[in-house]
């Protein structure tokens, strides 16, 4: 016995009343001595600093498993406020790392087989308030085999009491002066680079304290920890925690992540203004960490950095350009080129006034004048109940709440300020077009607009089409403006922001090759010689014919009238801007006693005269039964060959006064007119398209 602590020591008997594990897990020998009850009446919960712990019966904490891998520990004196008053059985077992182990003031029970197999146990600290020791704490074996190099103790206590049994060291504990009363740390959780270091810093109270502190890590795999130096090991999570030799302790969460293997500035090109500043944050991949991110520039008198850590803030101090570059613990580096104009001397904004519906969201944006910049443009609203801000930098976004008016006001870094008013008005019931069909050929513009209810506003009204290869977009906020690009219908639609539409419906032909004028003889008194008719009614009958054929083909045609001067028919195809003058005539014999055939007329026979006239012959003489071949004839004194502006080609139907051919002109208008339409198709290299 030594005063009042009682030593126990473990009574080795070769008999065959061997140990036996009581249920609560505490060690009853063959001579009746009882280890320390253990006995905790809750589920192990977790710290972070690598402590398994129970909930006691008498309201107290007992530690029941460290699964830490730190070499030096110190228990805590409390969790979350409940004091630690045991270290249960088992709690150290088979610990590889464990070195050294302070235990602080108030813990007074240890369990059984504690530190067994914890074979490079070397020191330990034990506070007078555990009266009972025992060799099973530290090995139940039967071996009595201890590690332990040196006990740390009161003089008088078990623990010396202990030592000098087991012949293990014994040195006197020195206890502070100045106790801790609290331990903290400058970081609560941390995320960290693999490989990288970062510096924990420790409080603790009161002022001057001489507590002596331990570091530890619960997990040196992921990361270590060497005076509040942590260093990321490996990717995972740890707990770092600064101890003071009472228990008071701190912790902070680390996470270790991969090495960043880039980085780069939220913007990579920046205008300030001489006088503005602005901060700058950097981005790295999301799998990564870097706690430290060092800050510079390239040019101190252009640019002055104001922070250099974490984020970057900076000063434009006059006209230049320089770079702010992040770097990271491992190289990693990005840059901002920054060019320092002239500060602003105005603002404004895109629109001085603008009406929405209720629920309606809007944007703003500000205007300064030409060589001077301003970064940061700050957005507010006169009204939040009418108007609430949804962004409020560089670009003012906001929806409209309610009926009403306010002011939405940009505000630049130098004071400058200017005003929208926004008049909020009923949400759109509906809306319609200003068309619902239209017909349009290949490469025309047009343009739709949108109708809303009275007493309502939509200031966002989209359009869209519902085929870009017939009808392309070319404005879609507020009036719809649009080109046609192709063949076919498609539908253009306008859309309110409150999901409101209305379309209008398309159908696009296409451009006409040329611009054809048909001028048919008024020649009435050239009678047939076969059915009681004459030239100007059949041939009437022939262009009325070639019309349709011809627009069928994509032709744009105009036909003159029937018994039209000839003279008016040249002013009017002069005047309409014809590409191609067909007058239509059929011939007749005359005193030369021509053969029946069919002959096209030209001014001359130029390249670009025979080009449409040598086709257009061959067609209609294909099907004329006359079988002379009289071709293409120059005759330059016919007024529609020399008072036309452009190509004329004068078509001469076969001979009128055969009686048979009369009769097949008479009964072939159709057969005609499609012949003259093949000839010219085939001069202007498009495709025939049959009735």
């Amino acid at each position: 016995m030594y005063g009042k602590f009682t030593l126990f020591k473990k009574i080795i008997a070769v008999t065959a009343c061997a140990a036996v594990i009581c249920s609560a897990g505490t060690l009853c020998s063959t001579s009746g001595a009882e280890l320390p009850s253990v006995t905790v009446s809750a589920a192990n919960q977790k710290t972070d600093d690598g402590f398994e712990y129970q909930l006691r019966k008498d309201g107290t904490i007992a530690i029941s498993k460290y699964y830490g891998n730190a070499g030096s520990v110190v228990i805590p004196s409390e969790i979350n406020g409940i004091a630690v008053t045991e270290i249960s059985n088992n709690a150290f077992y088979g610990s590889k790392t464990l070195k050294t182990l302070v235990i602080p003031e108030g813990v007074h029970t240890l369990g059984n087989a504690v530190f067994r197999g914890c074979d490079n146990f070397e020191k330990i600290t034990i506070p007078d308030s555990v009266m009972n020791l025992h060799i099973n704490i530290f090995d139940n074996s039967g071996a009595n085999k201890l590690t332990l190099k040196t006990i740390i103790g009161k003089t008088g206590s078990a623990a010396q009491t202990f030592a000098q049994e087991y012949n293990v060291k014994f040195v006197k504990l020195t206890e502070p002066k100045n106790p801790a009363s609290s331990v903290s740390l400058n970081k609560k959780s941390i995320s960290i680079g693999q490989g990288e270091s970062f510096n924990l810093s420790a409080g603790i109270l009161p002022k001057g304290s001489d507590s002596a502190l331990t570091w530890a890590s619960t997990d040196s795999n992921v990361v270590t920890v060497k005076n509040g130096r942590i260093t990321g090991a490996g990717v995972g999570t740890a707990a770092v925690s600064v101890t003071a030799e009472n228990g008071k302790r701190a912790v902070c969460k680390v996470n270790v992540k991969k090495a960043p293997s880039t980085v780069r500035l939220e913007k990579a090109r920046l205008s300030l203004g001489v006088g503005e500043s602005f901060s700058l944050s950097s981005i790295i991949p999301s799998d990564s960490a870097a706690a430290v991110r060092t800050f510079r520039t390239s040019d101190s008198s252009v640019v002055k950095m104001t922070n250099t850590s974490w984020k970057a803030s900076f000063k434009a101090l006059k006209k230049g350009t320089a770079w702010v570059t992040v770097r990271l613990y491992n190289g990693r580096e990005a840059s901002c080129r920054i060019t320092v104009t002239d500060s602003p001397k105005s603002v404004k904004l895109n629109k001085t006034a603008v009406s929405m519906g209720v629920g309606e969201s809007f944007t703003l944006s500000s205007i300064i004048p030409s060589g001077t910049a301003a970064a940061a443009r700050t957005f507010r609203t006169s009204n939040s109940s009418v108007v609430k801000m949804t962004n409020t930098n560089w670009t003012g976004k906001f929806k409209a709440v309610k009926t009403g008016v306010a002011y939405v006001t940009v505000r630049l870094w130098n004071g400058l300020e200017a005003s929208c008013k926004v008049t909020v008005r009923n949400e759109p019931s509906g809306v319609r077009v200003s068309q619902t069909v239209m017909n349009m050929k290949s490469g025309q513009t047009s343009t739709l607009s949108s109708i809303i209810p009275s007493g309502s506003a939509a200031a966002v009204r989209t359009w869209r089409t519902s085929n870009s290869k017939i009808i392309k977009m070319t404005k879609t906020n507020w009036t719809g403006s649009f080109k046609a690009v192709g063949e076919g219908t498609a539908w253009v639609t306008v859309r309110l922001y409150n999901g409101a539409e209305a379309s209008c419906r398309i159908v696009v032909k296409q451009q006409p090759y040329a611009k054809i004028y048909l001028s048919p003889s008024n020649q009435y008194k050239n009678l047939y010689a076969y059915g009681n008719t004459n030239e100007c009614d059949q041939c009437n009958r022939i262009a009325d014919a070639a019309k349709t054929a011809l627009e069928r083909c994509n032709f744009a045609v105009k036909k003159a009238p029937r018994l039209q001067d000839m003279y008016v028919s040249i002013k009017e195809s002069n005047e309409w801007g014809a590409d191609l003058h067909m007058p239509i005539h059929t011939n007749r014999v005359g005193p030369a006693g021509k053969t029946p055939g069919t002959m096209c007329m030209v001014y001359n026979k130029s390249a670009e005269n025979l080009k449409y006239a040598r086709p257009i012959y061959e067609a209609v003489q294909a099907v004329s039964p006359g079988t002379t071949d009289y071709g293409v004839i120059e005759r330059p004194e016919l007024a529609e060959l020399n008072g036309t502006n452009m190509t004329a080609v004068y078509t001469e139907v076969d001979f009128h006064d055969d009686p048979s051919i009369a009769k097949w002109i008479i009964e072939s208008p159709d057969v005609i007119g499609e012949a003259l339409a093949k000839g010219v198709c085939k001069a202007y290299g498009v495709p025939y398209i049959a009735p």
